[in-house]
């Protein structure tokens, strides 16, 4: 179920999932980010209901985006990342077409796509490397 009443049950656990691993901290992640994310998974699970998803990024400090954005031009400065509403993934085995076109899809907000994965976020609606 990717309904509001799983998420807001698994709330701490979600938050604790998608912290800032090289800080160590987490934030409150934005319901809506969660539920596009669910959304998408769960529309390109297949026949065996399952999907493999590897988390590029969710919640980042501006310490760790600040490391990131030294290392890529691709990084912006006041990323949706700091406030828990983007995450960077991929979905292992499933198709870069298919899955771009389920992110357009679902999220209203921000969809990027980078060799090896995307980026959706719950900001204003834009599309880039795409």
């Amino acid at each position: 179920d990717v309904g509001n009443h799983n998420i807001n049950n698994r709330k701490a656990d979600l938050n604790y999932f998608f912290r800032d691993w090289r800080e160590n901290r987490s934030i409150s992640i934005d319901n809506e980010i969660l539920e596009n994310l669910f959304q998408i998974c769960e529309e390109t699970s297949g026949q065996n209901h399952c999907v493999y998803v590897d988390i590029t990024s969710g919640y980042r400090t501006k310490k760790t985006n600040e490391k990131l954005r030294l290392r890529s031009s691709n990084v912006a400065k006041n990323s949706l990342h700091l406030k828990g509403k983007a995450v960077d993934f991929n979905i292992n085995g499933l198709s870069h077409k298919l899955l771009k076109a389920k992110c357009n899809e679902i999220s209203q907000g921000g969809v990027g796509c980078y060799p090896g994965f995307f980026h959706i976020d719950t900001g204003p609606f834009r599309r880039w490397g795409i």
